[in-house]
């Protein structure tokens, strides 16, 4: 039950960060099956914080935190998952242009 859970929030906040203005959602340009599966944007799995870049360049991305904390920035390379951290502590983090 729990992984079911863990797999409802995953591709809620994908399908969210698909349907989100703005947002660095290109779909991969390779169609195997490892880029297929990758998240492109922001996302959780109950534990962490991730940001998918799906392109072909080094993006700058915004992270935002929950808390009050203020917002830190960071290059990200191209077709690449970040760790950002834990995602009780990240509440968002989105692609604001090049590095």
């Amino acid at each position: 039950m729990k992984n079911s859970l863990k797999a409802a929030a995953v591709g809620l906040f994908a399908l969210a960060g698909a349907l989100a203005p703005g947002a660095a959602n290109a779909a991969p340009a390779d169609t195997t099956p490892a880029a297929a599966e990758m998240i492109c944007g922001y996302a959780e799995n109950a534990e962490a914080a991730y940001y998918g870049h799906c392109g072909d360049t080094w993006v700058h991305i915004k992270i935002d935190y929950h808390h009050g904390w203020a917002s830190t920035y960071m290059c990200v390379p191209p077709w690449s998952e970040t760790h950002l951290g834990s995602d009780d502590n990240i509440s968002n983090a989105f692609y604001i242009g090049l590095c």
